[in-house]
C-alpha cells in the first residue's frame, strides 16, 4: 500500500539519514507525463506566464501614470528617467518574452492551431 523505502543509511550523528523512494518502488509507476513532455510545457509556460506578468505591469504602471501624472514629471514638465525606463524597459520585455515564448513552442514541438477561414469573403 505504501512505497517500500530504501535502505537506512546512518549520518555522523547516529541519526537516520533522509530517506529517499527508489525508481521502482513508486506507488503508480506509470502514471504521468514523460520527463520531456514536462519540461517542454515548463520551458514554454514559464515565458508566457511573465509575458502576461510583464503586460500586467505595464498596464498598471500606465494606469498610475494616469491617475498620478504629477509624481512622474519633473518641474519643467519632462519624464522623470525612472518613469521612461518602466514604461519602455516593461513593454520590451514583454515582447521579448512574447518571442521567447515563441521560440520556446517551436522547439518544444507544439503544434498551433490552423488558421480558419473567417473574416474578408
Amino acid at each position: 500500500m505504501f512505497p517500500v523505502l530504501g535502505p537506512v543509511s546512518y549520518g555522523t550523528r547516529g541519526r537516520p539519514a533522509a530517506r529517499t523512494l527508489r525508481g521502482d518502488d513508486r506507488p503508480w509507476p506509470n502514471v504521468g507525463a514523460s520527463t520531456e513532455t514536462v519540461e517542454a510545457l515548463v520551458s514554454v509556460g514559464l515565458p508566457a506566464t511573465a509575458r502576461w506578468l510583464l503586460w500586467a505591469a505595464f498596464f498598471g504602471y500606465c494606469l498610475h501614470y494616469v491617475l498620478y501624472s504629477s509624481k512622474h514629471l519633473d518641474h519643467f514638465g519632462h519624464l522623470y528617467l525612472s518613469t521612461e525606463i518602466a514604461m519602455y524597459g516593461l513593454s520590451l520585455a514583454a515582447v521579448f518574452a512574447g518571442l521567447f515564448e515563441l521560440m520556446r513552442r517551436d522547439k518544444a514541438g507544439i503544434v498551433r492551431n490552423a488558421p480558419t477561414a473567417q473574416g474578408l469573403r
